[in-house]
């Protein structure tokens, strides 16, 4: 049988068109994983942990920064940020920050937030957002990427996220060394005489149900129409949280009787919600959480 020689895709030369046009929307899926690679290992940030997300916005596909992203180039660049100094003006609450990199180069950046008549726990949200607003835009500012951060999205009504897709690993097709063609890989059938000999697969003893929330557990929710339980598990673990800290943001405790159901209410409610988005909302709630128990023990 005639080999026929298979081209490398020209990424490079889509990247290109891609900085030229502003738009990642022109890729393909595997040029965009390509581009996305080539993007977190120029910043020296970690793929893996999704340092960017995908928005389209007045009809292009762009990047914007995760709270993984600033974190990582925070740490890369040695950035410090001093105490914020927080101001109200009119509705708004205006944060400023200033930070200095390893090099001793400061810069300053402000996050404002309207307040409106927001009052209790409303309130201190939307000021713990003016601050970690202040802090990425800084981050990002300092390491010279301009790009939107991921609290700057929500207050863009035109936009609309679209989640990663990491593609998963394939096994290269073998090549003839000599003429440099690709090799048909031999078949893994088993033939009728082989499946006859094929033994049974031994019976498998009950596992024991890990506990509700936990990264190992399993258990498929009753409905699941647009989003499955591994799924869940496998982001929830991505962000180093679990089950039941979606509760911050689905508006009350998440136990095991109850969390499909919250889960399908939320997104019956927005039809735009992913679950990738529900723990980006529930991480950042928390991360503002956290920022703000420091501020006041401090």
């Amino acid at each position: 049988m005639t080999q026929q020689m298979i081209p490398a895709p020209a990424v490079g030369e889509r990247i290109f068109e891609v900085l030229a046009a502003g738009n990642i929307g022109i890729l393909k899926p595997e040029e965009r994983v390509e581009f996305y690679r080539a993007t977190c290992e120029s910043l020296g940030v970690n793929p893996l942990t999704r340092p960017f997300e995908y928005l389209v916005l007045n009809g292009k596909t762009v990047l914007y920064a995760t709270r993984a992203c600033a974190d990582q180039l925070r740490k890369i660049h040695g950035i410090s940020i001093s105490e914020p100094r927080i101001e109200y003006q009119d509705d708004l609450v205006i944060v400023t920050v200033t930070g200095r990199d390893a090099t001793g180069r400061t810069d300053s950046e402000i996050g404002a937030v309207p307040l409106g008549n927001l009052k209790g726990e409303a309130r201190s949200n939307a000021i713990m957002k003016a601050l970690t607003k202040s802090k990425r835009r800084l981050t990002l500012s300092m390491a010279g990427l301009g790009m939107l951060d991921e609290t700057e999205v929500d207050s863009i009504p035109a936009a609309r996220r679209q989640s990663v897709q990491m593609p998963q690993a394939r096994v290269a097709a073998p090549v003839d060394q000599e003429t440099g063609e690709y090799k048909e890989p031999p078949s893994t059938d088993w033939d009728e005489r082989k499946d006859e000999r094929k033994p049974a697969p031994r019976p498998q003893p009950a596992a024991k149900e890990p506990p509700f929330g936990s990264e190992d557990w399993t258990e498929p929710p009753a409905d699941e129409p647009r989003w499955t339980n591994g799924e869940l598990g496998d982001v929830v673990k991505a962000h180093g949280l679990v089950i039941s800290d979606l509760g911050c943001v689905l508006g009350q405790p998440v136990t095991k009787a109850n969390f499909a159901a919250l889960i399908n209410a939320a997104m019956d409610a927005d039809p735009d919600l992913t679950i990738a988005l529900l723990v980006q909302r529930a991480e950042m709630v928390l991360h503002a959480e956290a920022e703000q128990r420091e501020l006041v023990a401090n």
